[in-house]
């Protein structure tokens, strides 16, 4: 692992661990409070949990502090509907609602980002700047367009305090057999408010050593993780109605792994991010503009026969939307948005005969959505949108939403279409992946298709909420169900094999050929006794089939249930106990025939507010050191750190 610092900022950060860690984090928000956390389930316009007309999860900073907080993925399997969140460490897989993996849309502030290969993935994304997670279910292309099929992943960022203040935090952990030594640290510091202008400053560090599975052979079985962030937020008010907040971003990644025949594999990105975000209130309603740019420059080597063999990304994102909301009535919101986006990605594995230069994507769009109060405790959500693509045409998305509200109880019937845009890297680079199955070594070569169609797909969904609040005792129980049909998937197929002594060569194109039917039930339970105890719960179902040959689709589990548990023991100390089951998993093994798995891992943590300004910290990950099955992995890689994880660390504050 290279430790050495890659920027000046690293000493600030270590000198800062002297810091904090306190109301962004540390304290307890009690379950019943989700009722009034705001999300942004309508652009331009914040909402009460209990008044969004969707499937929609918070994951607040109560929740956040009972893990180890090692990753975004890590953090997101205790999230509902996510099945299992597959995370090698440099890259990562989630199937929402048994959706295909990238028909997920994430954003950051409700924008888009960049990353390797034009795609977006949650490994790549800092902790220490994480506020809260809102998670919707469902397809929502009649909000955020393209790709949001399983539906939308939207990472709050923390904002600028109104105080001075500062916080850090140091963790130190290490895996089962002596291996992979982590090392996270993270700092902050808000400015305070000064004429209205207010900043915040923070930084991370996160470097992980690799893992060998079988420590006889130089294979890396997990990589070498060096990354470094840089985070800015700035916020000016005009006046109280009238509010300005724009970001910066920087990101290094340099990680390293170890092939089979102990060619070097390697990536490398280089991320920057500036956002731009204003709001006005007026009597009549009120209004906001937001914009992006983005950019990413990749290495990337995972061809083991040609370590020479350096995939080089270059990928711009530029975005801006628009959002009126008119209170039409006392009863009645209407929402109206338009804005506009480009993407210009460049791959050295272009076909140059083909594809020469760089490809662009220029996509422009217009919504409306009304929110309308029928008659008391009855609730009517519709919209559509009109996207317009530069290379592949036009795509109009409808959603609708009824609700009937009758004191503790809520039911709501639901309809929605939704499409993923073909992303640039199905459509025309040429991949070589290599890996070693037995005494056979096989070489993937991997084509684009630049005719591929949107893959598109129709919801429908019911749901049935009850919420309690008796005394001390909190929390709400909700059932829900969904089925979902998709058209044209993209697949990749094997059109061709062929073999050389020890050596198997294949050939995959991908193809608009799939089709599928999704049906599934999710059963949702969180639970409060004041100051004493939280639990957040699920269950989901899942029947994902191939409609064609009637085969259930891989990666995806037929059941999983997942709880987090904070016991409030002493004022001082809170004890975490979670836990994630996967049944009925079907996935490829390494002779690339379907095989079903089972897994379940538990993870605890205790912590320790020594006083009022430190709390100390220790767990353990996967309590009972359970492997990944491989065929839950990603390429049968098991999830990061790998097996058994102890940590300890500290936050502080000022």
């Amino acid at each position: 692992m290279n430790n050495k610092p890659h920027f000046a900022w690293l000493l600030a950060i270590l000198v800062s661990e002297v810091s904090a860690q306190t109301n962004e984090q540390g304290n307890s928000t009690p379950i019943a409070e989700l009722d009034t956390m705001v999300v942004t389930a309508t652009p331009g316009r914040s909402l009460a949990v209990k008044d969004v007309q969707a499937s929609v999860e918070v994951i607040t900073p109560q929740r956040l502090k009972s893990l180890s907080l090692r990753t975004l993925p890590q953090i997101l399997q205790y999230a509902a509907g996510t099945g299992f969140v597959a995370d090698s460490g440099t890259s990562s897989r989630i199937n929402l609602r048994g959706s295909s993996n990238n028909q997920t849309l994430i954003l950051v502030d409700g924008l888009r980002r960049t990353g390797k290969f034009g795609t977006s993935d949650l490994t790549g994304l800092s902790i220490e700047n994480i506020q809260q997670i809102e998670i919707i279910r469902g397809p929502m292309s009649a909000l955020y367009g393209a790709d949001s099929i399983g539906g939308v992943i939207n990472i709050i960022t923390k904002a600028p305090g109104e105080q001075f203040g500062a916080t850090g935090s140091f963790t130190w952990g290490q895996a089962e057999r002596g291996q992979r030594d982590t090392f996270i640290e993270r700092a902050g510091v808000s400015t305070g408010d000064f004429h209205g202008l207010k900043n915040r400053f923070s930084a991370e560090v996160f470097n992980k050593n690799d893992l060998r599975v079988d420590t006889s052979v130089p294979t890396t079985t997990l990589k070498d993780i060096d990354r470094y962030y840089v985070n800015y937020a700035g916020s000016y008010d005009f006046t109280p109605q009238r509010k300005l907040r724009w970001t910066g971003e920087l990101m290094e990644q340099n990680d390293t792994g170890t092939a089979f025949n102990r060619a070097r594999n390697v990536e490398n990105e280089d991320r920057k991010q500036i956002s731009l975000t204003y709001d006005d209130v007026y009597d009549w309603g009120n209004a906001r503009l937001l914009g992006t740019y983005g950019q990413t420059l990749a290495n990337v080597g995972r061809n083991a026969q040609d370590p020479t063999d350096i995939e080089k990304t270059k990928f711009e994102l530029g975005q801006i939307e628009g959002f009126l909301n008119w209170f039409a009535a006392d009863n009645l919101t209407v929402t109206l948005g338009t804005g506009g986006r480009f993407q210009d990605l460049y791959i050295s594995t272009f076909d140059r005969n083909r594809f020469p230069g760089a490809q662009t994507r220029h996509v422009f769009h217009a919504l409306s959505q009304i929110d309308w109060d029928i008659v008391r405790d009855v609730k009517l959500v519709a919209g559509v949108r009109y996207d317009t693509f530069s290379d592949f045409g036009d795509a109009l998305n409808p959603r609708a939403s009824l609700s009937w509200s009758p004191g503790d109880f809520n039911f709501r019937v639901g309809y929605g279409s939704a499409f993923k845009a073909p992303e640039f890297v199905n459509m025309f680079p040429t991949f070589v992946r290599t890996s070693r199955r037995g005494p056979f070594t096989s070489v993937s070569t991997i084509s684009g298709n630049p005719n591929l169609r949107p893959e598109t797909s129709e919801t429908l969904e019911t749901a049935a909420k009850y919420s309690f609040d008796q005394n001390n005792v909190y929390g709400s129980l909700e059932a829900i169900g969904h089925v979902t049909w998709y058209e044209d998937l993209i697949q990749s197929i094997n059109t061709g094999n062929r073999t050389v002594g020890t050596v198997i060569f294949s050939d995959f194109n991908s193809f608009n050929t799939g089709q599928a039917k999704v049906r599934g039930a999710e059963i949702i339970f969180n639970l409060g006794v004041k100051e004493y105890y939280n639990l957040f719960a699920s269950y989901e179902y899942l029947d994902a089939e191939d409609t064609q040959t009637h085969e259930r689709l891989i990666d995806r589990s037929r059941h999983a249930f997942r709880f987090q548990n904070t016991f409030h023991l002493h004022p001082q100390v809170d004890l975490s106990l979670n836990g994630r089951f996967y049944d009925g998993y079907v996935g490829n093994n390494a002779n690339r025939v379907r095989e079903s798995a089972y897994h379940h891992e538990f993870d605890a943590k205790l912590d320790y507010a020594a006083t009022q300004w430190l709390t100390a910290f220790v767990g353990v990950d996967n309590v009972f050191n359970r492997v990944t099955p491989y065929v839950m992995g990603l390429q049968g890689t098991p999830n990061d750190p790998g097996g058994r994880f102890y940590y300890t660390g500290f936050n502080v504050s000022y």
